[in-house]
């Protein structure tokens, strides 16, 4: 069943008015007539224009205050969307940094060209993961969102020290290699997985306040 929308003040009033009018009119029929009422208007006129006046004094006054309040509304919601979008637009270039990153590891591995390790960027990785680790949690608009901030946020440190660890093992432990980096091409896919859903929520988000 449809709901029907609240009535205003306004509506209340005016609905208040007609029903005095009809009660008035039924009291002019039974004292009279016309030549009565004639006499009353004539003898109390200015009264009843001041009384009309207080009316739509009060009227006016209300449907002001009212427009007023919606006003003020809208403009609020409009600075809180407004700020809000600032907030996903960051996380969604961090998320989008991230998921470069773990991209950059799992074509390296899986074509074993020097151009592509050569791409790979471990002080990205760090910077990426101080600025994740430094976004206020709390303020983040969507709860999810913040969760996938915190996890994207310690991935990303690990897998840089796991990166470091890899470079070093090519020297001191070439044997253990191949483990290593079967566990670092797991966790970029991860990363990757995590950043790409994350950045499209981003994406639906700021939709969604931008309407």
């Amino acid at each position: 069943m449809q709901k029907e929308p609240p009535h205003t003040p306004s509506e209340f009033a005016f609905g208040a008015v007609v029903v005095v009018l009809l009660l008035a009119s039924l009291g002019l029929i039974a004292a009279g007539g016309w030549l009565w009422f004639k006499g009353m208007l004539e003898s109390a006129a200015p009264a009843w224009i001041q009384a009309i006046g207080s009316i739509a004094a009060i009227f006016a006054a209300t449907e002001i205050g009212r427009r007023q309040a919606h006003a003020a509304s809208d403009l609020e919601a409009k600075k809180q969307a407004a700020a809000e979008i600032q907030k996903l637009k960051i996380v969604m270039a961090l998320m989008a940094r991230a998921h470069g990153l773990s991209n950059d590891i799992c074509k390296a591995f899986s074509t074993s060209q020097f151009d592509d390790f050569d791409q790979v960027s471990p002080e990205l990785m760090v910077d990426t993961h101080l600025a994740l680790r430094a976004l206020p949690i709390f303020e983040i608009p969507d709860g999810l969102l913040a969760l996938d901030v915190l996890t994207i946020g310690r991935a990303l440190g690990v897998m840089h020290e796991n990166w470091q660890r890899l470079r070093e093992l090519c020297n001191t432990d070439p044997a253990s290699l191949l483990e290593e980096i079967a566990k670092l091409d797991t966790l970029a896919t991860e990363i990757g997985e995590i950043s790409l859903a994350a950045l499209n929520e981003c994406k639906k988000e700021i939709a969604s306040r931008s309407i």
